[in-house]
């Protein structure tokens, strides 16, 4: 059953816009309708395709073969600015016009109410869809936040995958089931060129002091010209 809602949840703004606005690159080549760079790889990282996101004090990030692995250590605690601590990687080009992507991951140490989200997002403009351990209500869910509404799904699932897709000035939010995508939430978004976000995060209000490790795997850019840097 899905729930809509308003979130009053500025943090997850902050946290996430805070990690990828500095880096916008000045110029950008011509685009690209070729994703295969995209792939969480070795390879891709090496390349500069993908940067990792580390903010605050004990997460960590790292490529083992085709998965990004982020560690959340029980002693993780936020930096001033922004008020969060994270984990994971984000791309050097951006995505034009429509859109459509997904990720797979694995909660491979999940603790209950760790405070933590598991989210793929498209970077600068705000627009997310997670996984979610909420503390403040023992909530396990799905959720989709599109500032400034959200929607959210209670769910046990250890592992599964997120979408996210946009069509003109509207993006909608997924999460796969074994009836196939389930939809959260569609809203209003901007249109303008956005970077490709996959991390953890959670900050020292929400957080469990629970170590808490994730996995991401299987990136597919399915729609969208990627705009790289020169």
């Amino acid at each position: 059953m899905l729930t809509k809602m308003p979130f009053g949840v500025l943090w997850l703004l902050s946290a996430l816009i805070g990690a990828l606005v500095a880096l916008a690159p000045e110029t950008a080549a011509a685009q690209t309708s070729d994703p295969d760079h995209l792939a969480l790889s070795e390879k891709a990282f090496a390349a500069g395709d993908w940067t990792y996101i580390a903010q605050g004090t004990g997460p960590t990030a790292a490529i083992d073969a085709r998965r990004l692995e982020v560690t959340l250590p029980a002693t993780s605690s936020q930096s001033s600015n922004p008020s969060a601590f994270s984990a994971g990687a984000v791309s050097r080009c951006l995505v034009r016009g429509d859109f459509d992507m997904e990720v797979g991951f694995r909660l491979d140490q999940w603790p209950a109410r760790n405070g933590v989200q598991v989210l793929l997002g498209d970077g600068n403009l705000g627009d997310v869809v997670a996984r979610s351990s909420e503390p403040s209500f023992g909530q396990e869910t799905y959720l989709a936040f599109f500032a400034p509404v959200g929607a959210s799904a209670l769910t046990s699932d250890l592992s599964g995958k997120l979408r996210l897709a946009r069509s003109g000035a509207e993006v909608s939010g997924f999460y796969l089931t074994q009836e196939g995508w389930t939809r959260l939430l569609t809203a209003p978004t901007e249109t303008s060129d956005a970077y490709i976000a996959v991390f953890a995060w959670s900050d020292d209000t929400r957080f469990g002091h629970q170590e808490v490790k994730a996995t991401f795997s299987q990136f597919h850019l399915l729609r969208g010209d990627l705009v790289c840097p020169d």
